[in-house]
């Protein structure tokens, strides 16, 4: 299995513990090291604390470069945003043109719903570097507009990954409300797999990769072709069953499948698939599980639970970290299985005047 460019198969993470001991034994506890021994207690065992603790056992040896800097606050984030704020704004001092800090910095003001902040950092960094930052994904999850977003997809880079440029311009479509382009969109890309991929093009951490039959099965959903989803249901349950089971990944199997039950009609097994998958993420509130519980409302949503689907999109719209309002208004995989929820209703009025509001803040913004 391999989770960002780490090979986490059980003879590698051997190698990788045998080294960083090696290491300790012939220079000691360097900086470098206990930022390592750091990254390998996050990627390989998921424990936040100890990565943590590794950290400020480096810093305590001396001050952190922008990456070490960046790390922390990726630990910090979840339940220390205000901190991981500061880390990141020394990292920016120290680079000012490094793109992922300044990525980080927005997504961490984006969590907390405070736009205007995050819109500042963006018009700020952009205004000094010849290299700009895209600012469409957050100008339309909390405005609802979408010409910036779809500027951003028009440039994207020839050697962009292929799988972000195809759920990149997925996304512009459904927020465009373009429902009937989403298969022709999947049909002319070549990619079979994906990286699933945070709203910045990073990959979300410790899941391995979906088939693109997920495409497919929700375009087809949307297209109202119920019996022609079918086939990726099936695909996507046969693609599970050929994934090999870990601790860090049994949750998103379990979702993956859930979503392979939903488009092949077993509504039950989606459902129950879905349930089990959320309480194998914990109660904690973090980016990744806060990504998938998107997941997890739609399945709800399409399987007619829509309770449990509007109880989750209420979460997202006031828990850290968060979802902007038009993530959750605008999508049709939300607003169309759930047009004629009152719950729903009452949820999407409550963010289209938070919108309302934002679209003013974007305008002084720019002035």
């Amino acid at each position: 299995m391999r989770v960002y460019s780490h090979d986490l198969t059980d003879a590698h993470v051997v190698r990788m513990r045998d080294d960083l001991t090696k290491a300790r034994e012939l220079g000691g506890a360097t900086t470098s090291l206990l930022f390592l021994e750091g990254r390998f207690a996050l990627a390989v065992s998921r424990d936040r604390a100890r990565a943590l603790e590794f950290m400020e056992a480096a810093e305590s040896l001396g001050a952190l470069n922008p990456i070490g800097l960046n790390f922390k606050a990726g630990l910090m984030h979840n339940g220390r945003p205000d901190e991981a704020i500061t880390l990141l704004s020394r990292a920016g001092d120290l680079d000012p043109t490094n793109t992922e800090t300044f990525r980080f910095l927005t997504r961490c003001y984006w969590d907390l719903r405070r736009p205007a902040e995050a819109f500042q950092v963006l018009r700020a960094f952009n205004e000094r570097n010849q290299t700009k930052l895209p600012k469409g994904d957050l100008v339309f999850a909390f405005t609802g507009q979408t010409e910036e977003l779809a500027r951003d997809v028009s440039k994207l880079s020839p050697e962009i990954d292929e799988g972000q440029r195809l759920q990149m311009q997925l996304h512009l479509a459904r927020a465009q409300k373009r429902s009937s382009d989403l298969i022709a969109i999947v049909d002319r890309s070549s990619v079979k797999e994906l990286r699933p991929l945070d709203w910045s093009g990073f990959p979300v951490p410790l899941v391995g990769h979906k088939p693109v039959a997920e495409l497919y099965g929700w375009a087809k959903l949307l297209t109202g072709d119920r019996a022609g989803a079918v086939s990726d249901g099936r695909t996507m349950l046969k693609f599970v069953d050929r994934q090999p089971v870990t601790p860090t990944n049994d949750w998103y199997l379990r979702l993956l499948a859930a979503e392979g039950w939903l488009f092949s009609g077993d509504i039950s097994r989606a459902v129950a698939e879905t349930r089990s998958a959320l309480a194998r993420t914990g109660t904690g509130t973090n980016f990744t599980t806060s990504h998938y519980r998107r997941t997890a409302a739609m399945i709800f949503a399409w399987a007619g639970e829509e309770n449990d689907a509007v109880a989750l999109l209420e979460r997202l719209a006031t828990e850290f970290p968060s979802a902007g309002p038009a993530e959750i208004t605008r999508d049709p995989l939300y607003s169309t299985p759930l047009a004629n929820s009152l719950r729903y209703q009452a949820l999407a009025k409550k963010l289209e005047a938070e919108i309302a509001e934002n679209q003013k803040l974007l305008v002084e913004s720019a002035k």
